[in-house]
């Protein structure tokens, strides 16, 4: 069994630099690549932005979660653009054939008892939702079933 893994912090990601502040002058951590000043004078100047900008700050914070918090209007949004929704889905399915026809073939295959979902991710060992990725969509049973943040790396590795 692989060792536990977890999601990588930003501290990991950029390592913590002790530097001398240009705004401040204190010595202080900052993070290489992501901010150009100690972590004490970023957040002021994040709490000078909010307050610079609060009303685009507050729609902003008003549209979060939306689908989550009002499952009523979205539910009545659907219905209403039903045809759209649809014909989003053909096209996506045209234009992808190969990953529909795998997709489904998994989805046949859990539903026939062909396959099973385990419950912990294949990458990471965590007992997380999995998800199933396809390597070669030629091949669609052969899914490895992967956590969403592992999914998430695989496909980024791809992307780069």
């Amino acid at each position: 069994m692989q060792a536990k893994k977890t999601a990588i912090c930003p501290s990991e990601r950029y390592p913590a630099k002790t530097d001398l502040c240009p705004e401040c002058g204190e010595v202080g951590p900052f993070y290489a690549g992501t901010w150009s000043c100690c972590a004490a004078c970023h957040r002021e100047r994040a709490k000078a932005n909010r307050l610079k900008n609060i009303d685009r700050v507050r729609a902003y914070d008003r549209g979060r979660g939306y689908r989550r918090n009002n499952p009523e209007t979205v539910r009545k949004w659907r219905e209403a653009n039903k045809a759209k929704i649809n014909e989003k889905q053909r096209a996506y399915r045209r234009g992808n054939p190969e990953k529909y026809r795998a997709r489904t073939a998994v989805g046949n295959a859990l539903r026939d008892g062909k396959l099973t979902k385990p419950d912990r991710c294949q990458r990471c060992g965590e007992a997380r939702p999995v998800e199933g990725h396809h390597h070669d969509y030629s091949k669609p049973v052969e899914v490895e079933w992967i956590c969403r943040l592992c999914h998430g790396k695989e496909h980024r590795r791809y992307d780069t």
